[in-house]
């Protein structure tokens, strides 16, 4: 396994629907929610996240590539985001408005988890 502080890095492979809700996305893998609260399920996460921002690597550059999530009070992926182009916004403030638009309430929105 890697040291937590080596999963920022972004590895190669790609994920379809950047930027959108969980609700317009495939369902996440099972026992995810669980998983989240344990150390290795987030550390997967984050290696999710990475995944999926290094689509976007030759759009950022020169800038990293980077992921972000908003996790419900339960543990589960409410959305995602990430830094679509150099100039954009950032990956957080896409995982948020993305967030806006999956109908779960702001107030179970617990935990921003965001790659760098």
């Amino acid at each position: 396994m890697e040291p937590a502080a080596s999963m920022g890095r972004c590895a190669g492979g790609e994920v379809p629907n950047a930027g959108t809700a969980l609700s317009q996305r495939e369902p996440a893998s099972t026992g995810m929610k669980q998983a989240l609260r344990e150390p290795l399920g987030a550390q997967l996460l984050v290696r999710e996240l990475c995944e999926e921002a290094r689509r976007f690597r030759f759009d950022v550059a020169p800038n990293p590539c980077v992921g972000a999530a908003v996790l419900s009070d339960d543990g589960s992926v409410v959305s995602r985001g990430f830094h679509e182009h150099w100039g954009g916004p950032h990956a957080e403030l896409a995982a948020l408005e993305a967030a806006a638009k999956s109908g779960v309430a702001k107030e179970r929105w617990t935990t921003l988890v965001v790659t760098l």
